[in-house]
C-alpha cells in the first residue's frame, strides 16, 4: 500500500506536540527506517503517539530524521498493521486488535514498552493454549519419526540448561511440525523464536520444570498413532512447566 502523502503542510513547532512528542531516533544496530519503525512503535504503544499521526514535515522533524526514512518507516508499520493511510485524512494508528502481534519486530519492542517478562508469559500461554491440539493432530502423521528425534535431544540434555532450553524448544516446534498445520506451527515457532532470543533463562526455567522422560512418552504416543493419549500427555507436560515456572517466580 502505498503511504498517502498530503499536500506539503503549514511547519507544526515542537512544543505542538507538548509531552507526548516521541524522543529523537536513537544511533542502534539496523536500518535508519528500522529503527524509525521502532520509535513510532514505542509512541504509539505507550499512547504518546494515537489518532491521526502528525504531518509529515512535523513528524521527520521532531525525530530528526528525513521525511524519506519516515516514509518507509510508515510504510513498515502499514505492513504490521500498526497504521493505515486514508485519503484526504492521513495515517491513523489502528487499534490494537489490527496489529499483527506475531510479527517479530512488533513482539521484540514490545518487551520495550511493558514489562519484558509479561510478554514472554503471554507467549508461553499461546504455546500452551495449542500444543495438546498440535500433538492430537501429530499423531500417526509422517513427521513423528522427527518428533522422536527431538524428544530424545530433549533427554540427552538433561545437564546442561542453555542445550536443555534448546531441546525443549525444538520439540514443541516439531510437534507443530508434524500436526500439519502451518498456521499454529508459525505460532508456535515465532515464540519461541522470541523467548530463545530475548528471554532464554524464562525457556530454561520451563525446561527445568519439565520431566525430559515425559517428552520421550509423548512422541510415542504420537508415533503411535495414539491421539487422544498424545494430546492428554502434552497438557500435562506443558502444565506441568508452568507450575515450575510459577514456583520460581515467587
Amino acid at each position: 500500500m502505498t503511504v498517502y502523502r498530503r499536500p506539503d503542510p503549514i511547519p507544526v513547532p515542537r512544543k505542538a506536540f507538548g509531552a507526548s512528542a516521541p524522543a529523537p531516533v536513537a544511533d542502534e544496530r539496523g536500518g535508519l527506517h528500522h529503527r524509525v519503525s521502532k520509535q513510532l512503535f514505542i509512541a504509539i504503544a505507550a499512547g504518546e503517539l494515537k489518532g491521526i499521526l502528525p504531518n509529515e514535515y512535523a513528524l521527520s522533524e521532531e525525530l530528526g530524521v528525513s521525511r524519506t526514512a519516515l516514509r518507509e518507516a510508515i510504510k513498515a508499520l502499514i505492513s504490521k498493521g500498526l497504521v493505515e493511510t486514508r485519503r484526504r485524512r492521513g495515517t491513523m494508528v489502528l487499534d490494537r486488535s489490527r496489529w499483527n502481534m506475531l510479527d517479530a519486530d512488533v513482539v521484540s519492542w514490545s518487551r520495550e514498552v511493558g514489562a519484558a517478562h509479561q510478554i514472554s508469559r503471554h507467549l508461553w500461554t499461546a504455546i500452551v493454549s495449542t500444543q495438546p491440539t498440535l500433538a492430537r493432530l501429530a499423531a500417526g502423521k509422517r513427521g513423528a519419526s522427527r518428533v522422536l528425534s527431538a524428544a530424545s535431544l530433549v533427554q540427552e540434555a538433561r545437564n546442561d540448561l542453555f542445550d536443555r532450553a534448546i531441546a525443549f524448544a525444538d520439540f514443541h516446534i516439531e510437534v507443530a511440525n508434524a500436526s500439519g498445520n502451518p498456521f499454529l506451527t508459525s505460532l508456535i515457532v515465532t515464540c519461541f523464536e522470541n523467548l530463545l532470543k530475548d528471554d532464554i533463562a524464562f525457556v530454561q526455567s520451563l525446561a527445568a520444570g519439565s520431566n525430559p522422560a515425559k517428552a520421550g512418552q509423548i512422541a510415542a504416543l504420537i508415533a503411535g498413532g495414539h491421539a487422544e493419549e498424545s494430546e492428554r500427555a502434552m497438557r500435562n507436560y506443558v502444565c506441568n512447566a508452568i507450575e515450575m515456572e510459577l514456583t520460581e517466580l515467587t
